[in-house]
């Protein structure tokens, strides 16, 4: 699945959202985490190798701004859009839907930072490279 996360973070780096974007951890100064959580289940798999699968992630950010989670429902809107960037890429993964588990929400604030959190799940499809 680390051809999807690091698709995922391309397909977010150009919604420019002025805040950088990691995969599993902040930055320093304002930022947004991305990363896979518990949960992936294979829903079907194919006798070609190919897989239909629930994948679920979670989204915070770190921002000095109070409504700060309006940025992560910005990028929620943006993720219906990421199967035809996929699909540019000649990608062997296809998303089939995207459901929210979680809406942003707040999580904690440190001396600095707010931090809100979001989660969500995509269905895949992932071909076997090997038929392509």
């Amino acid at each position: 699945m680390e051809k999807f996360i690091y698709a995922l973070m391309d397909f977010l780096e150009g919604v420019n959202l002025d805040y950088p974007i990691n995969i599993g951890k902040f930055d320093e100064n304002p930022s947004i985490m991305v990363r896979p959580i518990e949960g992936k289940e294979t829903v079907r798999k194919f006798m070609n190798g190919t897989e239909d699968m629930l994948l679920p992630f979670e989204m915070s950010i770190k921002s000095k701004m109070k409504d700060s989670q309006e940025i992560l429902q910005i990028v929620l809107r943006h993720l219906i859009n990421m199967n035809d960037f996929l699909q540019s890429k000649n990608n062997i993964i296809s998303i089939l839907g995207y459901e929210i588990n979680q809406i942003p929400l707040f999580q904690e604030k440190d001396e600095d930072y707010f931090y809100y959190n979001t989660k969500f799940t995509f269905e895949l499809t992932v071909e076997n490279e090997k038929i392509k």
